[in-house]
């Protein structure tokens, strides 16, 4: 097992150890969401004077709730699908994303997610990915077609020397008369 390897499989750990730690965190606006549902039902309401106002603010409390319990179930299932991608070398975009998201989350998620955007970036983990990056004297353009068109700088000199396009040392400069 190569470094990289071992780096990617220890990261694939944390993500899963993160997203079951952020599942059981997840699990803390229920309450919220349960005080909204109570709010709203009149539970624990005396008299019945302020209707209105506690089924608006049950509503608040409840999707409120509701909200942050969506974003925090997403979110560990967002890290548990990279811990499964690192593991398994796939998606590495989605595995950036989510390392990126996680920096957002202080202290542990920003720690795992910084470490993991070392790791991902490096040119030989990239290879474990499937991904090659272009030699490096390619450039990229976009053509008309909106397709991706990428030039060596052999592709280029094999076309100049085919069209008998002049090279810049064979162009001889042609003085311009003055107009004065």
């Amino acid at each position: 097992m190569t470094q990289d390897e071992e780096q990617l499989h220890l990261l694939s750990v944390f993500h899963y150890v993160l997203a079951g730690l952020c599942a059981l965190f997840s699990l803390l606006p229920l309450i919220y969401f349960a005080m909204g549902l109570a709010m709203m039902s009149g539970m624990g309401a005396g008299r019945s004077g302020g209707e209105f106002g506690a089924l608006l603010g049950g509503c608040v409390v409840a999707g409120m709730g509701g909200l942050f319990l969506v974003f925090a179930v997403g979110y560990a299932l967002a890290l548990f699908l990279a811990a499964r991608y690192l593991a398994e070398r796939r998606r590495h975009t989605f595995c950036v994303v989510v390392a990126a998201l996680s920096c957002c989350f202080t202290p542990l998620g920003t720690v795992l997610g910084v470490f993991t955007l070392i790791v991902l970036f490096r040119p030989s983990v990239k290879t474990l990915f499937g991904l090659d990056a272009p030699p490096a004297a390619a450039k990229t353009c976009r053509t008309a077609g909106s397709s991706r068109t990428t030039f060596s700088a052999a592709r280029v000199a094999r076309f100049v020397t085919s069209t008998g396009v002049p090279t810049g040392s064979s162009i001889e400069t042609r003085k311009r008369p003055s107009s004065t």
